[in-house]
């Protein structure tokens, strides 16, 4: 099959390659399609009801992310674990919206929290410039609000500002290009009920703590209340799952 119309989007405006990329990443990584599995691509065009060249490019992104590899001969083979690039945003998301293996991710990224974000205050504190810092206070005031009235979509949307502008801030690019995974993590926790229906009190004063830290250049209190933004989120995670 060849479809003519191969470039339309759904109704959640992703386009069919995307939508095409999801499906065949999510059955990998959830463990549908096995290690050693054959992709045959005729068969998903036809299943799909998409065109091969869909398929190819969506092929081509779950070889760049590890999952896939195309052998002589044989075709389109998925990968083991090994293989993965378990640090790509679409594998984490993945694995997020897998409830066995849902757990496990999001201590992966408490662990990546804890090794990322208090350097990246305290470098932030070093570096930041003098608009950075005031929208980092204003930010935190809008957290506040958000998180009194419950308005967790918006609470949510302000906090990955707020961290985003903290990774942005440290001058190191590296640091900042982490600033993905830190979307992933704390969207997930608001999309798998992995957080109260209303932040902690505690958690809005150390956001407070770290952007004051921040704004007057203090690095080691700026490391600090991002030690305790980490404490506290996951004491909130194990509450949330029991695990306490």
């Amino acid at each position: 099959m060849n479809p003519t119309n191969q470039n339309n989007t759904g109704v959640s405006g992703r386009t069919l390659k995307q939508q095409l990329v999801d499906e065949l990443g999510f059955s990998i990584v959830s463990r549908e399609l096995a290690p050693g599995t054959l992709l045959q691509l005729e068969p998903i065009s036809n299943q799909k009801q998409v065109s091969m060249s869909v398929v190819r490019e969506a092929v081509s992104i779950l070889t760049s992310l590890g999952l896939v590899e195309s052998k002589k001969k044989l075709g389109t083979v998925v990968l083991p674990t090994e293989s993965w690039n378990h640090s790509s945003a679409e594998i984490i998301t993945w694995r997020l919206r897998d409830p066995k293996q849902r757990l496990a991710q999001f201590r992966w990224l408490v662990e990546l929290r804890y090794a990322l974000e208090p350097m990246a205050a305290r470098l932030a504190a070093e570096n930041r410039g003098e608009e950075s810092g005031q929208r980092l206070m204003k930010l935190t005031e809008e957290l506040i609000d958000y998180g009194e009235k419950g308005e967790m979509d918006a609470f949510l949307r302000t906090d990955i500002e707020f961290h985003e502008i903290i990774l942005r801030e440290t001058g190191n690019p590296l640091i900042a290009s982490m600033s993905q995974h830190l979307d992933v993590v704390l969207s997930a926790r608001h999309s798998y009920g992995l957080m109260p229906s209303h932040p902690d009190i505690a958690a809005m004063h150390f956001h407070r703590m770290l952007a004051h830290g921040i704004q007057e250049q203090s690095p080691e209190r700026a490391y600090r209340a991002a030690v305790l933004i980490v404490d506290q989120a996951t004491e909130e995670f194990l509450k949330t799952n029991g695990e306490t």
